[in-house]
């Protein structure tokens, strides 16, 4: 079983960079900030990162109905 929580320096390899590659990306706003609370980092919304930085999105992808970006928004907002 693949951990869906991951802490920064597993997240970064599982992103294939160094941790401060990955820590930049975070900073740059490329990569979602940590679970609040928490020093893990949750793999789905790394998924999403990526796939919205290679341009890739689901045939029929609506972001304004999707469940991390509206979460995004949410942790934006507070």
């Amino acid at each position: 079983m693949t951990a869906r929580l991951l802490s920064g320096e597993e997240a970064a390899t599982y992103c294939g960079v160094s941790p401060r590659t990955f820590f930049r990306w975070i900073a740059l706003g490329l990569m979602p900030q940590k679970i609040k609370g928490t020093l893990k980092w949750d793999r789905v919304a790394i998924d999403q990162a990526i796939d919205r930085l290679s341009n890739i999105q689901p045939k029929g992808h609506d972001n304004d109905n999707d469940a991390y970006e509206r979460w995004a928004r949410q942790q934006g907002q507070r």
